[in-house]
């Protein structure tokens, strides 16, 4: 089946942002105003609310179009990542399950493409469209992606470019700093040059406690809290060059916010915050024994203005990076009220307690449509990074 079959290819989205669920911003070429600025000015406006209704039917028609496609569904041990929940999650509880389910119950017929297969390149090919359920290198990187380019095959989600920036955490961190996008500061062990970018430091000039992480991979697998200066040594001294970030530990309240391409304008929903027991938010809070999150998730609780400025802030991330169809910022807020970018996930991770699929919930969405909605990514452009 062509993709041609599965939905009228749409114009071009704008570079109009929304801040609030459903409210929507004008494009900054058509307003002749700063993006910026145009951004900032819907916090006060009393724009209509978003249009649940109306999605839920565009929704619905996508899906009869689309009746009986082979939707080939990536999933594998092949990144650190994904190793790390498959090892650990009964089969139930994996993203895999629920995503394969949830296309069975919609009219699809999905198929797994296991990314270790040798027969991976051959099996994508005989699908229709690829959804990508696959974390880390790997999957969420932008190599995948590049296969996919090559071979023709449309696929859920972002491209190449901003795979490779997103998970590449010094990457994402110095072109955040380059847009004028807080982020924690950083240092990068072994540099012997002078730091690069607004928010880097030396190694020794970052305070303690701090948090060490690999630049590639997510969910946090591989982090450590470094509470002095015999941490901080022993961690830089075992990687290799490159592969280790330090960055300083900020206090303040966990919130992810999910950002949707809908009808070609982004769409902030409800900022959640996310509540553990633990030091820091790791690889082993995000997991329990039925490969559910240990931690909780409610709606932010904060004044307008504040959940007004994460919002913007994670639509901007969204709109720099060139994201297409969603993706999901993860944020540090401050006591003092002031918003850091911790990361970006290009490929949201979607067992049915993620933290995406909660924020879409809190939007109005059922897990079937969020699926749905990330399917039908994979007829709009590609864009550049704004």
């Amino acid at each position: 089946m062509n993709l041609s079959v599965l939905a009228k290819r749409p114009q071009e989205p704008s570079r109009g942002g929304s801040v609030m669920p459903g409210r929507r911003v004008k494009s900054a070429a058509t307003t002749g105003v700063p993006l910026s600025a145009a951004l900032q000015s819907a916090v006060s406006e009393d724009a209509s609310q978003f249009d649940l209704p109306g999605l839920r039917q565009e929704l619905k028609d996508f899906r009869r179009r689309c009746a009986g496609a082979v939707i080939g569904v990536v999933f594998g041990p092949r990144s650190t990542e994904d190793r790390f929940f498959i090892e650990r999650t009964p089969a139930t509880s994996l993203s895999l399950t629920a995503v394969m389910d949830s296309l069975t119950r919609q009219g699809f017929a999905p198929q797994h493409l296991d990314s270790t297969s040798p027969l991976f390149t051959e099996q994508v090919k005989s699908v229709d469209v690829v959804f990508v359920n696959a974390h880390g290198e790997y999957g969420e990187d932008g190599r995948l992606q590049g296969l996919l380019d090559y071979l023709g095959k449309p696929y859920t989600g972002s491209g190449v470019l901003t795979g490779a920036v997103g998970l590449n955490k010094l990457v994402f961190k110095r072109v955040m700093t380059g847009c004028g996008i807080p982020v924690a500061r950083y240092a990068v062990p072994h540099r012997t040059l002078r730091p690069l970018g607004v928010d880097e430091m030396r190694l020794a000039d970052i305070p303690l406690p701090a948090i060490a992480k690999p630049v590639g991979g997510g969910s946090s697998v591989g982090m450590r809290l470094l509470a002095s200066a015999v941490d901080l040594g022993d961690s830089v001294g075992v990687p290799e060059p490159g592969e280790l970030l330090v960055e300083e530990f900020l206090p303040g309240r966990s919130v992810t916010v999910a950002v949707l391409d809908v009808r070609g304008t982004p769409v902030a929903a409800p900022p959640m915050e996310i509540s553990f027991d633990g030091e820091f938010y790791d690889e082993i809070v995000k997991l329990d024994k039925d490969g559910g999150a240990q931690a909780q998730m409610r709606p932010l609780a904060a004044t307008k203005d504040v959940v007004s400025e994460v919002e913007r802030i994670a639509v901007r991330v969204h709109e720099v990076m060139g994201c297409r169809g969603f993706s999901r910022v993860d944020v540090i807020l401050g006591p003092d009220g002031d918003v850091r970018v911790l990361e970006i996930n290009t490929i949201p991770g979607m067992t049915r307690r993620s933290n995406f699929v909660a924020c879409t919930a809190a939007l109005g969405l059922t897990y079937d449509e969020t699926v749905l909605l990330m399917l039908h990514s994979a007829t709009l452009p590609h864009i550049l990074p704004a």
